[in-house]
């Protein structure tokens, strides 16, 4: 499974992180604010079974193509709080758990046959129980990966028409070990079915880096088809968006990832002041501040954002209260408080 079901996975967690000792000194924090809200919701209705609620809200999501403060779609940000697993001191491998969910989406997608949201959740459980299994047993986890994959498949014909259901189907074709060939159209029939729709992108982008056996190139054209296909709303921020989503993967040992000679750190950049200029909610500043400190190394441009934030510290945009404090000092307390 790839790293964006890892970031799902511990999305929960992160919400709950003190690293800064709080979301800032007084600071508005929109749209962490509002993912914490999404997952909360989304926890209480499928916990009371109120799947007609999740339904209703799904779909007025994603008809009205509502945003969130930082500028992402709500439908987006839904499916992504879906997240299962035990919970602290439970073993990852707890059968009844992994029961009990699969029951409950079991139920929403038997009262309502015809939820592609019910169908994501239920494919969601099973990618879950099989994330919790990639060690311990890799064949069960593969078979539930495909349960999830042939779940979502049998709603071909409705899920074609949500770019949600493609997003998820993409992650599901690369847990499965779908060959190259056939994972390769089924992005194109994905970014051709849905152009303008950011996650689909995210989640191709996880399977065109180096380490996934895919290039820098390939990961450079695909970012530029993504601001190509959304210029008309999104300006060139989905550049930005696009290798965000990927720099955990793109450094894993820790090196900073946007100072390959194969990346464009400049348009990274410009992408990046497009979105706080679009979107200009504290989370998506702290971040454009993080990576540019972190993984781009780019000490001017670190300044110039810190020096923006001020006192708008998002602890959920900075992996520990040191790092924030070292690139404060490394580009010379630009954002002293």
């Amino acid at each position: 499974m790839n790293r964006s079901v890892t970031r799902l996975a511990t999305l929960a967690v992160v919400l709950t992180l003190s690293l800064l000792g709080g979301a800032g000194n007084g600071a508005h924090a929109g749209e962490i604010d509002e993912r914490k809200q999404i997952t909360e919701r989304f926890t209480r209705l499928f916990a009371a079974g109120d799947y007609a609620a999740l339904d209703a809200w799904y779909d007025k999501a994603l008809q009205q193509d509502t945003r969130t403060a930082g500028g992402h779609r709500l439908a987006n940000r839904l499916v992504r709080s879906i997240a299962f697993g035990p919970g602290p001191g439970q073993s990852p491998a707890d059968e009844p758990y992994w029961q009990a969910q699969q029951h409950q989406a079991t139920r929403w997608l038997a009262a309502r046959p015809q939820s592609i949201l019910a169908t994501i959740a239920l494919s969601k459980v099973y990618a879950y129980q099989a994330w919790s299994l990639r060690d311990s047993d890799a064949g069960k986890s593969l078979e539930l990966n495909r349960q999830g994959q042939k779940l979502l498949l049998a709603q071909s014909e409705r899920g074609r028409k949500d770019p949600n259901w493609w997003a998820v189907l993409l992650t599901q074709a690369h847990n499965t070990r779908m060959p190259a060939k056939e994972q390769r159209q089924l992005a194109q029939d994905a970014i051709a079915a849905f152009p303008q729709h950011p996650d689909i992108y995210t989640r191709i982008a996880t399977t065109r880096v180096p380490q996934e056996g895919g290039s820098h190139k390939a990961l450079a054209d695909l970012a530029g088809q993504a601001v190509e296909n959304t210029k008309p709303h999104e300006g060139q921020s989905l550049y930005a968006l696009l290798y965000w989503s990927v720099q955990d993967q793109l450094a894993p040992n820790g090196q900073a990832a946007f100072t390959h000679r194969q990346v464009d750190w400049p348009r990274i950049r410009a992408g990046f002041d497009d979105l706080v200029q679009r979107h200009p909610d504290p989370y998506n500043i702290n971040t454009y501040a993080r990576l540019a400190c972190v993984a781009a190394k780019d000490k001017k441009a670190t300044a110039e954002v810190l020096q923006r934030m001020g006192n708008n510290i998002v602890q959920q945009a900075w992996s520990s209260r040191e790092e924030f404090m070292g690139c404060q000092a490394w580009a010379g307390g630009a954002a002293a408080r």
